[in-house]
């Protein structure tokens, strides 16, 4: 349980740093372009394809983070109404679902990534992986925790 606590902590803590470094990215990249356009009128013609990709990771790392801190959204409306018996029932079966949901994304999600490895973005010559890969990533992510929460669900007496 504690190499799987320790695992999952540091995946968050990579989640972390990988948002806060895309989410400066994207605004430094935003106010570099936004300068170059209105003082010089030019513009960097890769910047859109960059912020694409640098957004998409932003969304998935941060979706990692919230669920990882258990702010995710609940149906509490059945789940407030029973004791700890059910609650414990009910999550370990959330999470289970979720587990088979991300391992199902995952896969998919690596597959069209790895199809689209020699495809590229029309202004920058990025690949299109890099849109796609962060999605996959993220849902293997969500995996380790939930197995996590599992494992935290069945030692909580």
């Amino acid at each position: 349980m504690k190499l799987l606590t320790k695992i999952s902590d540091g995946l968050n803590r990579v989640t972390q740093i990988l948002g806060a470094a895309f989410l400066i990215g994207m605004t430094v990249l935003i106010i570099v372009n936004a300068a170059l356009r209105y003082v010089f009128n030019i513009s960097i013609i890769w910047a859109y394809d960059v912020l694409r990709v640098l957004m998409v990771g932003l969304v998935f790392f941060c979706t990692c983070m919230v669920y990882y801190q258990k702010e995710h959204i609940r149906f509490v409306i059945i789940y407030d109404k029973y004791g700890p018996a059910f609650r414990k029932a009910f999550n370990v079966f959330v999470y289970l679902a979720g587990i088979l949901l991300f391992g199902v994304l995952g896969v998919t999600g690596l597959q069209l990534s790895v199809s689209l490895w020699n495809t590229k973005l029309a202004s920058s010559g990025i690949s299109n992986f890099w849109l796609y890969i962060f999605f996959s990533l993220s849902m293997f992510v969500l995996i380790i925790h939930g197995i996590r929460f599992i494992a935290e669900e069945l030692e909580r007496r």
